[in-house]
């Protein structure tokens, strides 16, 4: 008779195929966000709900520092989802490198405080 106990033994494959599924949820949760242009027209624009407001942003597709990076929208989707444990009323916030400014407009609805210039 065998009375030691049976363990389960997860494969490195399993691990991976967890974090696949952890990291596809992630980028739905993120995506569901985006707000669809309804109409065609000849101005494109970007939408996403952060803060509880709707944000529509202008890309310019000429310049690298007017572009929509996709990180900015993770660090939004993160700031917004995380509010309790990173309270920004009051804090200072300063964005550099900012691109459309996307992290600057959220932490502000979120109560950042902009710096003032110098």
């Amino acid at each position: 008779m065998n009375l030691l106990p049976t363990q389960s033994v997860q494969t490195e494959e399993d691990a991976e195929t967890e974090v696949d599924v952890a990291d596809a949820e992630l980028a739905a949760a993120i995506m569901s966000r985006r707000i669809i242009q309804s109409l065609i027209t000849m101005e494109a624009w970007e939408g996403y709900t952060f803060a509880d407001h709707q944000i529509r942003i202008k890309e310019s597709h000429d310049l690298y520092g007017a572009v929509m990076w996709p990180s900015a929208i993770v660090l939004c989707y993160f700031l917004d989802t995380h509010r309790d444990t990173y309270n920004l009323l009051d804090k200072n916030v300063i964005e550099l490198g900012a691109g459309t400014g996307l992290v600057s407009v959220v932490t502000s609805l979120l109560g950042g405080l902009r710096l003032p210039p110098r």
